[in-house]
C-alpha cells in the first residue's frame, strides 16, 4: 500500500517509514500540511490516480497548518473524501473522540500507540 505521512517529529516519522516500510508498505513523509496538499492535488485536473492508498496525519503541526486544517482540505475536495485518513497525535482523548465525531470516517490512534495496533487499522482500511 502507498501510505503518505504528515507528521512533522522527525524521529517519529522515520520511525513509521522504517516499521511500515518492513510491513511491506511505500511511504512518503511530509513535515507541513501546505507541501502535504500540494502533492495530494497535484495534476488535480488531469485523470491521474491519487499518490496515496491511505493518508496518515498529526493532529499538531508546527508551521502555518494543523493536522485538523489539512483533514477539513481532504474533506472538502472529492477526490479525496474517500481516501483513508488515520489521525495520530499526542493530544487529548477528548479532542481525538472530537474528530472521529466530525469525520466518522476518520480513525484515531492517541501518542504512544502500539505498532500493531496501526497496522491492524492500515489492513483493515
Amino acid at each position: 500500500m502507498k501510505i503518505g505521512i504528515l507528521e512533522d517529529d522527525a524521529d517519529i516519522a522515520d520511525y513509521l517509514t522504517i516499521a511500515l516500510d518492513m510491513a511491506g508498505h511505500s511511504v512518503d513523509t511530509y513535515a507541513d500540511g501546505s507541501t502535504f496538499l500540494q502533492v495530494l492535488f497535484a495534476g488535480q485536473n488531469a485523470p491521474l490516480p491519487l499518490a496515496y492508498d491511505l493518508l496518515i496525519i498529526d493532529l499538531t503541526l508546527a508551521g502555518t497548518m494543523t493536522g485538523q486544517q489539512v483533514i477539513e482540505a481532504l474533506q472538502q475536495n472529492a477526490s479525496t473524501q474517500q481516501l483513508p485518513l488515520i489521525v495520530i497525535s499526542a493530544t487529548s482523548w477528548n479532542t481525538l473522540q472530537d474528530i472521529q465525531a466530525r469525520y466518522p470516517q476518520v480513525r484515531v490512534l492517541q501518542k504512544p500507540f502500539r505498532l500493531q495496533t496501526l497496522l491492524h487499522i492500515i489492513a483493515t482500511s
